[in-house]
């Protein structure tokens, strides 16, 4: 068998000056492009600013119940001093108070609730809280983090509204 040349393959095309800078000029929108380019930007913005304040409401929500919770623990429960919550307001700071609310404070109170008597339900939502500020950390998972971070401080609250109605030990 003979091998047969390849036959020769112009890659040059004729009119063709890859030198020359190309200039696609101004691109041409229609109204209704850009009525649709502005409904876009402005619902996602809007979904943005949304999502802004109802972290912040869930914030303040959050700094409050575990304020109120460590108030009414004794001194020497107390894992920590009674503003530590507040810093969840403070922003790279919250990074590392969302854990600490999430982890002492539900333990201090179920410590509390088993020391006065009182019946506990599950962890105080530390579990949840937990999951929630990892998920709320992570940034693409931030809504789910927000929505276990709820529901794990209503559980806190719940804690908290026994302890108000409870003795402390020794009183």
């Amino acid at each position: 068998m003979q091998d047969a040349a390849p036959p020769d393959i112009e890659f040059d095309m004729e009119g063709l000056d890859i030198t020359e800078d190309a200039d696609f000029g101004a691109p041409e929108l229609d109204d209704e492009e850009v009525a649709a380019l502005v409904a876009v930007s402005f619902v996602v913005w809007a979904g943005i600013i949304i999502l802004g304040i109802i972290g912040l409401a869930l914030s303040i929500y959050v700094a409050y119940i575990g304020y109120a919770t460590l108030e009414l623990l004794p001194e020497p429960r107390r894992p920590v001093p009674s503003f530590v919550p507040w810093l969840l307001l403070v922003p790279l700071v919250n990074l590392a108070i969302i854990f600490i609310i999430f982890v002492s404070i539900p333990k201090a109170a179920q410590e509390e609730l088993i020391a006065r008597g009182q019946p506990v339900e599950g962890d105080c939502g530390r579990g949840l809280g937990i999951a929630g500020a990892v998920l709320w950390i992570l940034g693409c998972t931030a809504p789910i983090g927000m929505v276990l971070m709820l529901i794990a401080t209503m559980k806190l609250a719940q804690a908290k509204r026994q302890l108000a109605e409870s003795q402390p030990v020794g009183a």
